[in-house]
C-alpha cells in the first residue's frame, strides 16, 4: 500500500507542476515558437496568453492556407471575406469558397463543380454549406463511378447502389468486384472472378469474403506471372516465388538472370546465371551486383 501511495503522491506532484507550467504567462517569443502559432495563428502574447492579434499572425498559419481563416478578430483567426476563402485548399478541393459566420462554406454549385470533390467523388452541388452528391448524374461523371463503381447518389454521397454500377466499373474488370452490396462493389461469385484481370495475371479466381483470392498452387501455376516472374506457389493468399525451381522456369531467369527465390520474388544470386541470360548476350549485363541484379 505504501508503494502505491508513493506513486499516487508523485503523480499528483507531476500534474501540479504541469499545471503550473501551462499557466505561466507567455511572451511573444514563446508564442511565435508554439504549435498554436503554426496551426492557428496564435503568435502574439497578451495577458499571458497566446492570441491571434493581427492578420500577419493569421496569414502564415495552416488554418489560413487550408480553411481560409486569415483575418484576426478577438484573438482568433477567422474567415471574414470571400477573399479569405478563395485562395484556400478547402475552396479548391471542397468548394468552401464563401465566408459566413467566421468560416468558409460551400454556397454555390459553381464552386463545387470545379473541385476535386466533384471530379473524384461526384459532390457537385452545394447544400447545407457543403458540396454533396445529390443526383446520379453527379456520381456518373466522377472517378469513383469509373473505378470503384460508386455511381448512385444517396444521402449526399456516391455509392454502388446496384449491380449495373459495378459491372461497368474498373473494379469489376480488374478485380471481379461486380456485385453491389452495402454501398460497395464486391466479388460475390467465382464466375465474376474468373473473368477478371486479377484471375488472369494473379490467379485470384475464387470469390471469398467479397474479394477474389488464390486457393491453390495449381491456380498459381496457370497464371502468366508464374511463367513471367516465377510466382508459382501459394503463400498467405498470394502467388509468390517460393523456390529456386519456381524462378528457374521463368522468363526473368532466361532474360535477366534472376533465377533464385528470395522473399517471394526472383533475384540474381549467381554470376553464372547472369552470364547465361539474354541480358548478358545482348546488352553485356553479365556481372552480379549486391542488389540481386545483373549489370555491366
Amino acid at each position: 500500500m505504501r508503494y502505491s501511495a508513493f506513486w499516487i503522491v508523485l503523480l499528483g506532484i507531476s500534474v501540479f507542476v504541469a499545471d503550473v507550467e501551462a499557466g505561466k504567462p507567455k511572451t511573444d517569443d514563446e508564442c511565435k515558437k508554439s504549435v498554436d502559432c503554426h496551426l492557428m495563428g496564435k503568435c502574439s502574447a497578451r495577458g499571458g496568453k497566446c492570441l491571434a492579434l493581427t492578420d500577419d499572425d493569421c496569414k502564415p498559419s495552416v488554418s489560413c492556407k487550408e480553411s481560409g481563416r486569415c483575418t484576426a478578430k478577438k484573438g482568433r483567426c477567422l474567415a471574414l471575406t470571400d477573399g479569405d476563402c478563395k485562395p484556400s485548399s478547402n475552396c479548391k478541393h471542397s468548394g468552401e469558397c464563401t465566408a459566413k459566420a467566421g468560416k468558409c462554406i460551400a454556397v454555390r454549385n459553381e464552386d463545387c463543380k470545379t473541385t476535386m470533390s466533384c471530379t473524384h467523388f461526384g459532390k457537385c452541388k452545394a447544400r447545407g454549406g457543403k458540396c454533396m452528391a445529390l443526383t446520379d448524374e453527379d456520381c456518373k461523371q466522377s472517378i469513383d463511378c469509373k473505378y470503384p463503381g460508386k455511381c448512385s447518389a444517396k444521402n449526399g454521397e456516391c455509392i454502388a447502389g446496384k449491380d449495373a454500377d459495378c459491372r461497368q466499373s474498373n473494379s469489376c474488370r480488374s478485380s471481379g468486384q461486380c456485385t453491389a452490396k452495402g454501398g460497395k462493389c464486391i466479388a460475390s461469385s467465382n464466375a465474376d472472378c474468373a473473368q477478371s484481370e486479377d484471375c488472369k495475371y494473379l490467379s485470384k479466381c475464387t470469390a471469398k469474403d467479397g474479394q477474389c483470392v488464390v486457393t491453390s498452387n495449381d491456380t498459381c501455376r496457370q497464371q502468366e506471372a508464374c511463367k513471367g516472374s516465377g510466382q508459382c506457389t501459394l503463400k498467405d493468399g498470394r502467388c509468390v516465388a517460393a523456390t529456386d525451381a519456381d524462378c528457374r522456369q521463368s522468363e526473368v531467369c532466361r532474360m535477366i538472370g534472376q533465377c533464385a527465390a528470395r522473399r517471394g520474388r526472383c533475384v540474381a544470386s549467381r554470376e553464372e546465371d547472369c552470364k547465361r541470360s539474354e541480358a548478358c548476350k545482348k546488352l553485356g549485363r553479365c556481372k552480379l551486383n549486391e542488389y540481386g541484379q545483373c549489370v555491366k
